[in-house]
């Protein structure tokens, strides 16, 4: 069953009802704390094995149905700040299952944070909901590194064409295919050492600054304009 609302906790414990897909901002980067909580369908008590699947990442939560810890995953610390870019699919104990109304979970979410998208999320049974956890877990793992080696390698081509024919447009066409490679190989870095994160964050202004340089450039040059 899909699920396409959560009851969001905000402020002074006010909570709100939002429609997935929903994200959610803060202000600036930094740990915060947030509550939300999800109503299963009282129909997922006939299934033998219960589930529920999470196809966008999720930093530092707990689960809990009744106060009872269902599921965990670690949170970000003052030594690493972590991304995760993988899906989470957790089995649901079927005695915490009400048989006659919907049985609600409450998640708390925590980390460093500057905002994080809600996707609609997928009650039933595991056997069925495990082959799409396992295509979101390759897409996540392979999709942004083959992205990226396909970049790169498409940068190199077009520099050495530039480069053995003498021709701007192509330098700096690959220039900026393989920037765009740097910057989001930088951007969906697993973990980050706290200590480092400004100059994480300062190197990926300067990567999209030399982005849009490159692409101007090339656009000028393709266009056959001058400066």
């Amino acid at each position: 069953w899909p699920i396409h609302a959560i009851s969001l906790q905000q402020g002074k414990g006010v909570n709100t009802e939002v429609l997935l897909p929903h994200f959610l901002r803060q202000p600036q980067s930094g740990y915060a704390q947030f509550n939300w909580s999800v109503r299963l369908p009282a129909d997922l008590h006939k299934a033998r094995l219960p589930a529920l699947l999470l196809p966008q990442p999720v930093q530092g939560a707990t689960f809990w149905i009744d106060d009872e810890l269902i599921h965990e995953i670690a949170s970000s610390d003052a030594q690493a700040l972590r991304n995760w870019y993988s899906p989470v699919l957790i089995s649901i104990p079927k005695h915490l299952l009400a048989s006659s109304q919907d049985t609600v979970i409450q998640i708390r979410q925590a980390g460093y944070l500057r905002g994080w998208f809600v996707a609609p999320l997928f009650a039933g049974e595991l056997g069925e909901l495990r082959p799409w956890f396992d295509g979101y877990v390759l897409l996540s793992q392979t999709l942004s590194v083959t992205i990226n080696v396909l970049s790169g390698l498409i940068g190199l081509f077009l520099l050495g064409i530039g480069w053995r024919i003498r021709a701007a447009a192509y330098i700096y066409s690959g220039l900026a295919t393989m920037t765009w490679s740097l910057l989001f190989s930088l951007a969906l870095m697993s973990e980050i050492p706290a200590a480092q994160w400004f100059y994480w964050r300062l190197t990926l202004y300067l990567c999209t600054g030399w982005l849009i340089c490159f692409i101007s450039l090339f656009m000028f040059r393709i266009f056959d304009q001058h400066l």
